[in-house]
Protein backbone atom coordinates (compact mmCIF):
# COMPACT_ATOMS: atom_id res chain seq x y z
CA UNK A 1 0.00 0.00 0.00
CA UNK A 2 0.93 3.55 -1.00
CA UNK A 3 0.69 6.36 0.52
CA UNK A 4 0.12 9.73 -1.23
CA UNK A 5 0.95 13.52 0.02
CA UNK A 6 -2.22 15.08 -0.46
CA UNK A 7 -3.32 18.52 -1.08
CA UNK A 8 -3.04 19.62 2.65
CA UNK A 9 -0.17 18.17 4.95
CA UNK A 10 -2.74 16.45 7.14
CA UNK A 11 -4.73 14.39 4.20
CA UNK A 12 -3.45 11.28 2.28
CA UNK A 13 -4.17 8.84 -0.41
CA UNK A 14 -4.08 5.38 -0.17
CA UNK A 15 -3.58 3.54 -2.98
CA UNK A 16 -2.89 -0.73 -3.44
CA UNK A 17 0.42 -1.28 -5.41
CA UNK A 18 0.45 -5.36 -6.15
CA UNK A 19 3.74 -7.59 -6.39
CA UNK A 20 2.30 -10.87 -7.21
CA UNK A 21 0.21 -12.32 -9.94
CA UNK A 22 -1.23 -15.29 -10.77
CA UNK A 23 0.21 -15.65 -13.71
CA UNK A 24 3.29 -16.70 -12.65
CA UNK A 25 7.18 -16.33 -11.07
CA UNK A 26 7.97 -14.51 -13.99
CA UNK A 27 5.07 -11.96 -14.09
CA UNK A 28 5.06 -11.53 -10.06
CA UNK A 29 9.20 -10.65 -11.07
CA UNK A 30 7.88 -7.77 -13.25
CA UNK A 31 5.19 -6.21 -10.50
CA UNK A 32 7.49 -6.31 -8.24
CA UNK A 33 9.87 -4.46 -10.60
CA UNK A 34 7.12 -2.01 -11.47
CA UNK A 35 6.22 -1.48 -7.78
CA UNK A 36 10.03 -0.11 -7.11
CA UNK A 37 10.08 1.89 -10.05
CA UNK A 38 6.43 3.72 -9.17
CA UNK A 39 7.82 3.76 -5.49
CA UNK A 40 10.97 5.58 -6.96
CA UNK A 41 9.17 7.98 -9.20
CA UNK A 42 7.37 9.39 -6.52
CA UNK A 43 9.43 9.21 -3.79
CA UNK A 44 11.65 11.94 -6.32
CA UNK A 45 8.38 13.89 -6.96
CA UNK A 46 8.17 14.43 -3.19
CA UNK A 47 4.70 12.53 -3.65
CA UNK A 48 5.00 9.96 -1.39
CA UNK A 49 4.60 9.98 2.40
CA UNK A 50 4.59 6.25 3.45
CA UNK A 51 5.17 2.72 1.55
CA UNK A 52 3.03 0.22 4.11
CA UNK A 53 4.35 -3.33 3.19
CA UNK A 54 2.61 -6.27 4.33
CA UNK A 55 5.11 -9.33 4.34
CA UNK A 56 4.34 -12.94 3.91
CA UNK A 57 6.10 -16.58 4.05
CA UNK A 58 8.31 -17.91 1.06
CA UNK A 59 7.99 -15.81 -2.26
CA UNK A 60 5.99 -12.99 -0.33
CA UNK A 61 8.95 -12.75 1.86
CA UNK A 62 11.36 -12.51 -0.95
CA UNK A 63 9.18 -9.72 -3.27
CA UNK A 64 8.29 -7.49 -0.20
CA UNK A 65 11.61 -7.77 1.55
CA UNK A 66 13.36 -6.42 -1.42
CA UNK A 67 10.78 -3.75 -2.24
CA UNK A 68 11.15 -2.61 1.56
CA UNK A 69 15.15 -2.82 1.13
CA UNK A 70 15.24 -0.60 -2.17
CA UNK A 71 12.43 1.61 -1.06
CA UNK A 72 14.23 2.76 2.16
CA UNK A 73 17.66 3.06 0.19
CA UNK A 74 15.77 5.76 -1.87
CA UNK A 75 14.85 7.52 0.85
CA UNK A 76 11.12 6.78 1.42
CA UNK A 77 9.40 5.76 5.03
CA UNK A 78 8.63 2.46 4.82
CA UNK A 79 6.15 0.61 7.25
CA UNK A 80 6.89 -3.50 7.11
CA UNK A 81 3.71 -5.17 8.25
CA UNK A 82 4.54 -9.04 9.13
CA UNK A 83 1.79 -11.57 8.65
CA UNK A 84 4.08 -14.56 8.12
CA UNK A 85 3.43 -18.09 9.41
CA UNK A 86 6.70 -20.17 9.00
CA UNK A 87 8.96 -17.55 8.77
CA UNK A 88 10.84 -17.89 11.81
CA UNK A 89 10.53 -21.33 11.91
CA UNK A 90 12.39 -20.99 8.42
CA UNK A 91 14.98 -18.43 10.31
CA UNK A 92 15.98 -21.10 12.74
CA UNK A 93 16.17 -24.16 10.71
CA UNK A 94 18.49 -21.75 8.40
CA UNK A 95 21.92 -20.98 8.56
CA UNK A 96 23.81 -18.20 9.17
CA UNK A 97 23.31 -16.33 5.28
CA UNK A 98 19.59 -17.45 5.73
CA UNK A 99 19.46 -16.51 9.01
CA UNK A 100 20.68 -12.57 7.89
CA UNK A 101 19.26 -12.15 4.95
CA UNK A 102 15.42 -12.90 6.49
CA UNK A 103 16.49 -10.29 9.37
CA UNK A 104 17.91 -7.73 6.44
CA UNK A 105 14.28 -6.16 5.54
CA UNK A 106 13.09 -6.08 9.33
CA UNK A 107 16.44 -3.70 10.11
CA UNK A 108 15.99 -1.53 7.40
CA UNK A 109 12.15 -0.73 7.75
CA UNK A 110 11.49 2.99 9.07
CA UNK A 111 8.97 0.56 11.53
CA UNK A 112 8.06 -2.56 11.90
CA UNK A 113 4.46 -4.15 12.71
CA UNK A 114 3.85 -7.65 14.56
CA UNK A 115 0.45 -9.50 15.28
CA UNK A 116 1.66 -10.48 18.52
CA UNK A 117 4.68 -10.53 21.43
CA UNK A 118 6.11 -13.56 20.37
CA UNK A 119 7.48 -12.18 16.93
CA UNK A 120 8.02 -9.20 18.62
CA UNK A 121 10.77 -10.91 21.13
CA UNK A 122 11.94 -12.48 17.93
CA UNK A 123 12.78 -8.92 15.88
CA UNK A 124 14.11 -7.60 19.02
CA UNK A 125 16.21 -10.69 20.21
CA UNK A 126 16.72 -12.55 17.15
CA UNK A 127 17.19 -10.03 14.42
CA UNK A 128 18.36 -6.99 16.00
CA UNK A 129 15.97 -4.59 15.35
CA UNK A 130 15.12 -1.61 17.96
CA UNK A 131 12.28 -2.12 20.20
CA UNK A 132 11.24 1.13 19.34
CA UNK A 133 10.58 -0.04 15.93
CA UNK A 134 8.70 -2.56 16.74
CA UNK A 135 4.93 -2.59 17.54
CA UNK A 136 1.94 -5.42 18.34
CA UNK A 137 -0.96 -4.70 16.28
CA UNK A 138 -3.71 -7.85 16.27
CA UNK A 139 -5.09 -8.02 12.76
CA UNK A 140 -8.66 -6.67 11.79
CA UNK A 141 -11.44 -7.71 9.49
CA UNK A 142 -14.97 -6.58 8.81
CA UNK A 143 -18.13 -8.38 9.01
CA UNK A 144 -21.49 -8.45 8.12
CA UNK A 145 -24.14 -7.06 10.38
CA UNK A 146 -25.09 -10.44 12.14
CA UNK A 147 -28.53 -11.24 13.65
CA UNK A 148 -27.55 -11.70 17.15
CA UNK A 149 -27.08 -14.96 18.32
CA UNK A 150 -29.00 -17.58 20.20
CA UNK A 151 -27.35 -20.92 20.70
CA UNK A 152 -29.45 -21.86 23.41
CA UNK A 153 -32.44 -22.18 21.56
CA UNK A 154 -30.68 -24.69 19.08
CA UNK A 155 -30.26 -28.09 20.56
CA UNK A 156 -30.13 -30.65 17.38
CA UNK A 157 -29.06 -30.94 14.17
CA UNK A 158 -25.55 -28.91 14.88
CA UNK A 159 -23.29 -27.57 12.54
CA UNK A 160 -19.88 -27.46 12.86
CA UNK A 161 -17.66 -25.74 10.35
CA UNK A 162 -13.68 -25.80 8.65
CA UNK A 163 -13.37 -23.43 6.97
CA UNK A 164 -9.47 -22.90 5.02
CA UNK A 165 -7.36 -24.91 2.12
CA UNK A 166 -7.74 -28.55 2.94
CA UNK A 167 -3.92 -29.04 4.21
CA UNK A 168 -2.11 -31.12 6.99
CA UNK A 169 -0.79 -28.42 8.36
CA UNK A 170 -4.39 -26.91 8.77
CA UNK A 171 -4.98 -30.09 10.48
CA UNK A 172 -7.46 -31.13 8.29
CA UNK A 173 -6.37 -34.80 8.89
CA UNK A 174 -6.54 -34.63 12.73
CA UNK A 175 -9.87 -33.42 12.25
CA UNK A 176 -11.35 -36.04 10.04
CA UNK A 177 -9.98 -38.35 12.99
CA UNK A 178 -11.62 -36.50 15.78
CA UNK A 179 -15.15 -37.04 14.00
CA UNK A 180 -14.61 -40.92 14.00
CA UNK A 181 -14.11 -40.18 17.78
CA UNK A 182 -16.94 -37.74 18.35
CA UNK A 183 -18.66 -39.88 21.27
CA UNK A 184 -21.99 -40.88 19.86
CA UNK A 185 -25.09 -39.81 21.12
CA UNK A 186 -28.94 -38.49 20.47
CA UNK A 187 -28.02 -35.09 19.11
CA UNK A 188 -27.36 -35.04 15.30
CA UNK A 189 -24.52 -33.22 13.97
CA UNK A 190 -22.59 -32.36 10.70
CA UNK A 191 -19.20 -30.84 10.10
CA UNK A 192 -18.79 -28.84 7.01
CA UNK A 193 -15.29 -28.06 5.34
CA UNK A 194 -15.43 -25.11 3.10
CA UNK A 195 -11.88 -24.71 1.30
CA UNK A 196 -9.64 -25.55 -1.41
CA UNK A 197 -7.30 -28.52 -2.15
CA UNK A 198 -7.73 -32.21 -1.95
CA UNK A 199 -11.75 -31.97 -2.04
CA UNK A 200 -12.35 -35.34 -3.22
CA UNK A 201 -9.30 -37.35 -1.55
CA UNK A 202 -10.80 -36.09 1.94
CA UNK A 203 -14.45 -37.04 0.22
CA UNK A 204 -13.30 -40.83 -0.33
CA UNK A 205 -11.46 -40.66 3.42
CA UNK A 206 -14.74 -39.59 5.04
CA UNK A 207 -16.96 -42.32 3.29
CA UNK A 208 -14.65 -45.05 3.88
CA UNK A 209 -14.37 -44.14 7.72
CA UNK A 210 -18.49 -44.27 7.28
CA UNK A 211 -18.48 -40.35 7.80
CA UNK A 212 -20.37 -40.02 4.55
CA UNK A 213 -23.43 -38.50 5.87
CA UNK A 214 -21.69 -36.74 9.09
CA UNK A 215 -18.44 -34.77 7.21
CA UNK A 216 -19.33 -32.54 3.84
CA UNK A 217 -16.30 -31.35 1.59
CA UNK A 218 -18.31 -28.30 0.07
CA UNK A 219 -15.24 -26.67 -2.14
CA UNK A 220 -13.70 -23.15 -2.23
CA UNK A 221 -16.35 -20.13 -1.15
CA UNK A 222 -16.11 -16.65 -1.79
CA UNK A 223 -16.42 -14.21 1.17
CA UNK A 224 -19.96 -14.28 0.99
CA UNK A 225 -20.43 -17.53 0.92
CA UNK A 226 -17.88 -17.90 4.06
CA UNK A 227 -20.17 -15.10 5.58
CA UNK A 228 -23.30 -17.34 4.97
CA UNK A 229 -21.62 -20.48 6.55
CA UNK A 230 -20.28 -18.82 9.43
CA UNK A 231 -24.36 -16.92 9.91
CA UNK A 232 -25.75 -20.45 10.09
CA UNK A 233 -22.54 -22.67 11.87
CA UNK A 234 -23.13 -23.45 15.70
CA UNK A 235 -19.18 -23.52 16.24
CA UNK A 236 -15.92 -23.42 14.18
CA UNK A 237 -13.23 -25.35 14.36
CA UNK A 238 -9.45 -24.92 12.69
CA UNK A 239 -7.23 -27.68 14.67
CA UNK A 240 -3.99 -25.71 13.14
CA UNK A 241 -0.62 -26.56 13.32
CA UNK A 242 0.88 -23.40 12.68
CA UNK A 243 -1.02 -19.92 12.16
CA UNK A 244 -0.20 -16.12 12.50
CA UNK A 245 -3.82 -14.66 13.87
CA UNK A 246 -6.25 -16.24 11.25
CA UNK A 247 -8.78 -13.96 9.97
CA UNK A 248 -11.06 -16.74 9.50
CA UNK A 249 -11.00 -16.75 13.90
CA UNK A 250 -11.47 -13.02 13.94
CA UNK A 251 -14.55 -13.80 11.32
CA UNK A 252 -16.39 -16.50 13.55
CA UNK A 253 -15.58 -14.09 16.44
CA UNK A 254 -17.55 -11.34 14.91
CA UNK A 255 -20.58 -13.90 13.78
CA UNK A 256 -20.82 -14.57 17.51
CA UNK A 257 -20.29 -18.14 16.28
CA UNK A 258 -17.67 -20.45 19.22
CA UNK A 259 -14.43 -21.23 18.22
CA UNK A 260 -12.59 -24.75 18.78
CA UNK A 261 -8.64 -23.88 18.00
CA UNK A 262 -5.02 -24.50 18.50
CA UNK A 263 -2.94 -21.94 20.83
CA UNK A 264 -0.17 -21.47 18.11
CA UNK A 265 0.88 -17.94 16.67
CA UNK A 266 -0.43 -14.92 18.23
CA UNK A 267 -4.03 -16.76 18.90
CA UNK A 268 -3.16 -17.32 22.72
CA UNK A 269 -2.15 -13.94 23.14
CA UNK A 270 -6.20 -12.49 22.11
CA UNK A 271 -7.80 -15.68 23.00
CA UNK A 272 -8.38 -17.07 26.44
CA UNK A 273 -9.31 -21.17 26.99
CA UNK A 274 -12.88 -21.57 28.12
CA UNK A 275 -13.76 -17.58 27.38
CA UNK A 276 -13.73 -16.76 24.25
CA UNK A 277 -12.66 -20.09 22.50
CA UNK A 278 -11.67 -23.72 23.59
CA UNK A 279 -8.03 -24.55 23.08
CA UNK A 280 -7.02 -27.61 21.99
CA UNK A 281 -3.06 -28.79 21.29
CA UNK A 282 -2.17 -29.43 17.76
CA UNK A 283 -1.74 -33.07 16.88
CA UNK A 284 -4.69 -34.26 19.84
CA UNK A 285 -7.43 -35.53 17.46
CA UNK A 286 -9.21 -37.42 20.96
CA UNK A 287 -8.48 -33.33 22.40
CA UNK A 288 -10.43 -32.27 19.47
CA UNK A 289 -12.92 -35.18 19.55
CA UNK A 290 -14.08 -34.20 23.07
CA UNK A 291 -13.95 -30.14 22.53
CA UNK A 292 -16.66 -30.91 19.69
CA UNK A 293 -18.45 -33.13 21.90
CA UNK A 294 -18.90 -30.66 24.82
CA UNK A 295 -20.23 -27.82 22.35
CA UNK A 296 -22.38 -30.17 20.76
CA UNK A 297 -24.08 -31.08 23.98
CA UNK A 298 -23.57 -27.56 25.70
CA UNK A 299 -25.71 -24.98 23.91
CA UNK A 300 -24.72 -22.86 26.82
CA UNK A 301 -21.48 -22.91 26.35
CA UNK A 302 -21.76 -22.23 22.88
CA UNK A 303 -23.68 -19.22 23.74
CA UNK A 304 -21.55 -17.82 26.56
CA UNK A 305 -17.98 -18.39 23.75
CA UNK A 306 -20.04 -16.88 20.92
CA UNK A 307 -21.33 -13.63 22.95
CA UNK A 308 -17.20 -13.09 24.77
CA UNK A 309 -16.50 -13.44 21.10
CA UNK A 310 -17.91 -10.74 19.66
CA UNK A 311 -17.54 -8.45 22.21
CA UNK A 312 -14.16 -9.00 21.70
CA UNK A 313 -14.10 -8.92 18.15
CA UNK A 314 -15.98 -5.18 18.52
CA UNK A 315 -13.25 -4.21 20.75
CA UNK A 316 -10.15 -5.20 19.70
CA UNK A 317 -10.54 -7.29 16.08
CA UNK A 318 -12.89 -4.83 14.36
CA UNK A 319 -11.86 -2.72 11.56
CA UNK A 320 -12.40 0.63 13.12
CA UNK A 321 -10.25 -0.94 15.97
CA UNK A 322 -7.34 -1.82 13.45
CA UNK A 323 -7.30 1.57 11.78
CA UNK A 324 -6.93 3.53 15.14
CA UNK A 325 -4.04 0.88 16.01
CA UNK A 326 -2.44 2.11 12.43
CA UNK A 327 -3.19 5.28 12.50
CA UNK A 328 -1.38 6.06 15.39
CA UNK A 329 1.90 3.96 14.48
CA UNK A 330 2.00 5.87 11.15
CA UNK A 331 2.00 9.38 14.22
CA UNK A 332 3.89 8.06 17.02
CA UNK A 333 6.63 5.96 15.04
CA UNK A 334 6.70 7.70 11.72
CA UNK A 335 5.23 11.59 12.65
CA UNK A 336 2.47 11.27 9.75
CA UNK A 337 -1.28 12.65 10.76
CA UNK A 338 -3.38 11.17 8.14
CA UNK A 339 -7.03 11.88 8.81
CA UNK A 340 -8.92 8.76 9.60
CA UNK A 341 -11.02 8.10 6.90
CA UNK A 342 -14.94 7.61 7.67
CA UNK A 343 -14.95 4.95 4.80
CA UNK A 344 -11.70 3.31 5.65
CA UNK A 345 -8.24 3.55 3.90
CA UNK A 346 -8.37 1.74 0.56
CA UNK A 347 -5.56 -0.83 0.19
Amino acid sequence: MLMFNGHEQSLFDFREIVTRDEKGLVASIGNTLKAILKIARLQRAGQLALVHVHLGDNASAVRKGLLTVVARWLGARVLLHLHAVVLRQQWIDGGRLRRWLIGVPFRAASTNVVLGDGWKSWLISDLGVPANRVDVVPNGVPVPEYAPRDHLGKTNDIRLLFIGNLLHRKGVDDLVEAAKLVAPGDIRWKLTFLGGGDVEGYRKIAQAAGLGDRLEFAGWADAAGVAQALASADAMVLPSYHEGLPLVILEALGAGTPVICTPVGAIPEFLRDGDNAIFVQPGDAPGLAAAMHRLIETPALRQSLGDAGRRDYETTFSLPAFRRAIFSIYGDRLGLTPELPAGGARG
